[in-house]
């Protein structure tokens, strides 16, 4: 499912496609992980949850916690145990949040059922999110995406991110889009960017394979469309909480 924020594209925080980085920035298809990562997000999630309270809050009570602070209406999607760069368990919930103009707004909140406090994320979190710990180091890593769309064309970045207390820091990220136009003859142009994650390992560095598929149509009002399409693949060690591109594929 793509969330989408009804505003001009101009206002978007949406970069253009880059390399892997590390920056705080102020909801993927079904990813493809390696055994390893998926055990221990298993047990990662298993022995965290229960020094705080026992397990997940529910929603009900993550909403209440929130209204004594807002008086913005929320709607809670997915709950799931997290670990900060600090080393700190916490909760992260995907949600939507309403009164930030004509659609909700996607966004997460970072929960401490033992504090009975909940914050905003600052961004690059929506309501469906995946968490992972790709290296087994205890700290989570976050596969996301968050996206916008005005007159005709959705744009977003995919993120995979961790966090900072409430900031994501981002280690690596690429755009998407999808629109449509018709041209002056009445014919339509038509373009698109999407992103393919997958994720491995070779020897003890997991890797992150990137498939990029860029396509343009154009089809005349009286004629016959024409499409192109080019790829490019990438692959990514992640070392030292860092995705670093290879010369070759492994």
């Amino acid at each position: 499912m793509m969330w989408r924020k009804s505003v001009g594209l101009a206002c978007l925080c949406l970069a253009a496609c880059g390399e892997s980085g590390r920056e705080p920035i102020v909801s993927a298809p079904p990813l493809a992980v390696p055994p390893a990562a998926a055990e221990a997000v298993a047990e990662t999630s298993a022995s965290n949850a229960a020094p705080m309270d026992g397990g997940a809050p529910a929603r009900e009570q993550i909403i209440d916690w929130w209204k004594r602070k807002s008086d913005e209406e929320i709607e809670v999607f997915d709950v799931k145990a997290v670990q900060l760069l600090s080393r700190e368990t916490v909760y992260l919930a995907g949600v939507t949040l309403g009164g930030r103009g004509k659609n909700a707004e996607p966004g997460a909140l970072l929960v401490r059922p033992g504090l009975q406090e909940v914050v905003e994320v600052r961004s690059g979190i929506g309501p469906e999110f995946q968490v992972l710990d790709l290296d087994g180091d205890g700290v989570s890593e976050i596969v996301s995406s968050i996206s916008g769309f005005a007159q005709g064309t959705t744009e977003g970045e995919k993120y995979i991110l961790q966090l900072q207390d409430d900031t994501p820091v981002v280690l690596h990220k690429a755009a998407f889009s999808e629109g449509s136009r018709l041209d002056r003859n009445g014919g339509t142009e038509a373009e698109s960017t999407r992103v393919e994650w997958k994720f491995s390992s070779a020897g003890n560095a997991p890797l992150l394979q990137e498939l990029i598929v860029t396509k343009e149509s154009l089809c005349p009002a009286n004629g016959t469309c024409q499409e192109k399409t080019e790829q490019r693949a990438s692959t990514y060690r992640f070392i030292n909480r860092q995705f670093v591109k290879s010369a070759s594929p492994p």
